[in-house]
């Protein structure tokens, strides 16, 4: 009788086991799935709580979050001063986005002023977008049906790419960064002689009345910031004696300091007059692709030393 109950036991033991094993089986095959969830976006710059006013070129940081998946991409965007007090994307969203798979990005923001405000939004893609062929720093557009903006025109046109599956896989809410900036003033130098210890390029004790200067002007918020140089003779107290030079003129590139090349050039008639004061004409470019430029540049003096002065303006309307 002992042998045979503590067999029933057993099997009673083995039963409650069985049916626990089943019930937790049931746990973890629900019936259906699960709704994507839309990943978090996180962006931060070096600042104690309110940001004080920065360079318009700044090293943004950035990362996202995905509870469901991973995070393959990045849409960031630029905002200007009619953003300011604005927590998250915008409703409707007319922002243009630039799509990245970096966590971080050097912006030189759009300064045509002494002071301005930017924000800066930043949308986390999860991977229920698939970008295939669309590379880095393509332009995106047109939420909520955004496409991919291939010819940067900034509206639809054909050969453009609807991209259907973004808005369910980007942030809805996004991350938003107000950054206040103030202007930093272009920088000029007359060009460098190339090798190994470059000095400054300078005309001869003497020269004739057809003379080429050179020079290099930059700036902290973008060299596409530059907007022109102004020159002159000895004299610049006198306003008139200044000559503005758009940097247009030099066919630059945005990417890079412009480096300018400027011949200045008395006439024949002129310059038979020993001693005078003259007007120089001014040309941009290079020996036989020359450009004559609207206007002269006044007060050179003949037979006499000459000091030449350079300024760069930027947009926001500073000198050098």
């Amino acid at each position: 009788m002992v042998h045979i109950m503590k067999k029933h036991a057993l099997i009673v033991v083995v039963f409650v086991l069985l049916a626990l094993l089943a019930l937790s089986c049931e746990k973890e095959l629900p019936g259906s799935l699960n709704a994507n969830q839309s990943p978090r976006t996180r962006l931060w710059i070096s600042s104690e709580g309110t940001l004080n006013e920065t360079l318009s070129k700044q090293h943004l940081y950035y990362y996202g979050e995905d509870p469901d998946g991973f995070i393959t991409g990045y849409l960031i965007a630029i905002g200007d001063s009619s953003f300011r007090g604005v927590t998250a994307v915008p409703a409707p969203d007319t922002l243009t986005y630039i799509w990245t798979t970096r966590t971080d990005t050097v912006i030189s923001f759009p300064l045509r002023k002494l002071r301005d405000s930017i924000t800066v939004f930043v949308r986390a893609v999860d991977n229920h977008f698939v970008p295939g062929n669309m590379p880095s720093h393509s332009f995106v557009k047109g939420f909520p049906n955004p496409y991919w903006d291939k010819d940067s025109n900034g509206f639809y046109s054909p050969g453009d790419v609807y991209l259907t599956a973004l808005p369910a896989a980007a942030d809805p809410r996004g991350a938003v960064q107000r950054i206040p900036i103030v202007n930093t003033p272009p920088n000029v130098q007359f060009a460098m002689s190339p090798g190994d210890n470059p000095v400054t390029i300078e005309q001869p004790e003497t020269t004739f009345t057809a003379t080429t200067f050179s020079w290099v002007g930059s700036d902290d918020d973008g060299n596409q910031t530059l907007k022109s140089y102004r020159l002159a003779l000895n004299d610049t107290t006198n306003p008139a004696n200044w000559y503005e030079l758009p940097s247009s003129a030099f066919n630059k590139d945005p990417k890079e300091a412009d480096t300018v090349k400027v011949m200045l050039y008395v006439k024949r008639q002129d310059s038979d007059n020993a001693g005078a004061t003259v007007d120089a004409e001014v040309y941009t470019g290079v020996i036989g692709n020359l450009q004559r430029q609207q206007g002269t540049l006044k007060n050179l003096k003949l037979n006499a030393e000459n000091v030449l002065y350079v300024e760069a303006k930027d947009l926001a309307g500073e000198y050098s």
